[in-house]
């Protein structure tokens, strides 16, 4: 599966009428997985820290 941004502007005559359009789209697929690997970091993290407060105060 491939991520994409994508963003667009429609430019306008005085009638408001289209005449143009000007866009840009880029693959974004490492950032969003880095993204995922860093969520799964953190909920691992904050899963041991509470372990290990459970171990502590018992």
């Amino acid at each position: 599966m491939k991520w994409l941004s994508e963003s667009f502007k429609i430019i306008f005559d005085e009638n408001k009428e289209a005449l143009q359009v000007i866009g840009h789209a880029a693959d974004v697929t490492q950032e969003k997985e880095s993204e995922k690997r860093y969520k799964e970091s953190e909920k691992n993290t904050e899963l041991f820290l509470n372990s290990i407060q459970i171990i502590l105060f018992w």
